[in-house]
């Protein structure tokens, strides 16, 4: 038997209007969880995730849906290393895309002319990173 514990929520809201099916799917990419199978849900267990998935499942009950909640542990270490990796490349891919919008800013800030702007210099711990980032004055 492995050893991870997870806490998984599985969920189902009515297809319209698909405004709350959004914001669930938003809480929980931003809570870091990832999507195992349809709308089952993973989070590793602790007493924080337990707690969001919780109130999460409360809110989709009130938004006419219905949530179930529970912690599970899988039968294998390979189910787990596969559950890992998918965490890993999610967390990859956002910080792949932090790091894309971090030299994107870098390229333009050097680049920025200011014609009756006001200009913010942003100096980060490694003083090589100065970013310019211009506003408007409002006259």
């Amino acid at each position: 038997m492995s050893g991870i514990s997870w806490v998984s929520l599985s969920y189902r809201l009515p297809r319209e209007p698909s405004r709350p099916r959004l914001a669930v799917w938003r809480r929980l990419k931003r809570l870091g969880a990832t999507l195992v199978h349809d709308a089952v849900w993973l989070l590793p267990s602790d007493a924080k995730t337990r707690e969001a998935f919780e109130w999460l499942a409360e809110e989709i009950e009130e938004q006419g849906g219905t949530a179930f909640v529970w912690e599970a542990t899988s039968l294998g270490a390979e189910q787990d290393q596969t559950i890992v990796a998918q965490f890993r490349a999610a967390a990859d891919e956002r910080y792949a895309a932090i790091a894309e919008s971090a030299e994107g800013l870098r390229c333009v800030g050097p680049k920025l002319r200011v014609a009756r702007g006001i200009v913010v210099k942003i100096y980060y711990a490694n003083a090589s990173a100065v970013f310019n980032f211009v506003f408007p004055q409002v006259v």
